[in-house]
């Protein structure tokens, strides 16, 4: 056969076809996706999309529809694949009124059975408790009545937490019977009310298939907008250095939650263990920087794409990367951080959508440096001194 016949055949291969629903502030999920091999459509929730060079085609709806059009989108099996970009959307398809089979196509669970722990903290503890995974000591409160209760059980400090938040909101630490009802006259019921644990906060952004886990990355935030909130900076690791004892958490915890797709997971590690206190079913902004530590996510997702074997015995590196390596987030970085180069920034640029980078990038530069920037650090303690870790630890969140 001709030379130029076969190059015919190969480009005239038809990429799958995907559709990112929400997920404003994950724009560099657009990247990775068109990179693996996907063609990427967006049904946004803002309009910020259509700078982005990766997205194919923009399905433009106002705000309160975009929950309807992707239910309906997954009627007529759109795209092959739905990914869920934010917890607000995330949530919203979750408690939609249509049934079920029409919704979960969208849900990033491979049963109605994995449904109840999506955009909820409550759902996500009874969950880990039920499948045996390590997560700290909680209790349910319906209000300051109960929530004292279950705090004094569990005992101080406590961390109570709304059922649905995002971002540090609804997420507040009590060391004391009073600070919990202060608490509770904010946060609308019912409420989480979980043992804080001491040590040293992690973040794994993962991607599974029917439970199977395909890719990972580990970091540890170590500056933050808010004292609890989002990770302004964070110091990735490569997974393979990391134990055998690390894999086998993340890939017990993809099975024990049905996840089919992207989960953001925040863990703490103490005296040994292993603490799983977070986990949202869907991707963040930190989704492509593990290619920095020699695990590239364009890799692994290609292999999975094209229906390569990826739940290897062994995980190993796919590419040449450092030990560790920090980065920064350019959407919430300042003037600061860009003009002192803060933690390399501009090496995390993607310079692949160079109209999304400048953008975000004379945000940051309009935006002065503010006195937001925290390390990781424990509430005080209400149990005496040994409750307290060490100076660049982190707490629960």
């Amino acid at each position: 056969m001709p030379r130029d016949t076969l190059l015919i055949v190969r480009v005239s291969r038809a990429r799958p076809r995907c559709l990112v629903v929400g997920g404003d502030s994950v724009w560099p999920l657009f990247g990775l996706l068109a990179r693996a091999g996907f063609e990427v459509d967006v049904l946004p929730r803002a309009s910020r999309h259509r700078l982005s060079r990766r997205v194919s085609r923009v399905i433009r709806v106002p705000e309160p529809q975009v929950a309807d059009t992707a239910v309906a989108l997954a009627d007529r099996s759109s795209h092959d694949r739905y990914f869920i970009g934010d917890d607000v959307t995330l949530r919203e398809l979750a408690l939609h009124p249509s049934p079920i089979r029409r919704r979960l196509p969208l849900l990033p669970v491979i049963s109605e059975a994995h449904v109840d722990h999506l955009a909820s903290k409550i759902g996500l503890s009874r969950a880990l408790r039920r499948g045996g995974i390590l997560t700290p000591a909680f209790g349910v409160a319906q209000d300051s009545v109960g929530a004292r209760q279950r705090a004094a059980e569990i005992g101080y400090p406590v961390m109570i937490k709304e059922d649905f938040g995002g971002g540090g909101r609804g997420v507040a630490a009590a060391m004391s019977p009073s600070e919990v009802d202060e608490i509770l006259r904010r946060f609308a019921g019912p409420v989480l009310v979980q043992e804080w644990i001491g040590g040293t906060e992690v973040s794994i952004v993962a991607f599974y298939s029917r439970g199977e886990l395909v890719h990972f990355a580990y970091q540890e935030p170590i500056v933050r907008q808010a004292t609890i909130g989002p990770a302004v900076s964070t110091v990735f690791r490569a997974t393979t250095d990391q134990g055998l004892g690390l894999i086998a958490d993340v890939r017990r915890l993809g099975r024990v939650l049905g996840a089919d797709g992207f989960v953001n997971v925040t863990a703490i590690e103490a005296a040994g263990q292993r603490y799983f206190i977070e986990a949202d079913l869907r991707p963040n902004a930190w989704v492509r920087h593990g290619a920095r530590v020699g695990d590239d996510p364009v890799i692994r997702l290609g292999r999975w794409l094209h229906g390569e074997r990826t739940d290897h015995d062994r995980w190993q590196a796919t590419g040449p990367g450092a030990a560790s390596c920090r980065s920064t987030l350019l959407t919430r970085s300042d003037r600061r951080d860009l003009l002192t180069w803060r933690a390399g920034v501009w090496q995390d640029l993607f310079w692949d959508e160079p109209l999304l980078t400048a953008t975000y990038a004379a945000r940051a530069l309009r935006r002065s440096a503010g006195p937001h920037r925290h390390r990781p650090e424990p509430p005080p303690s209400a149990t005496g001194p040994e409750s307290v870790v060490s100076a660049g630890q982190g707490g629960q969140r």
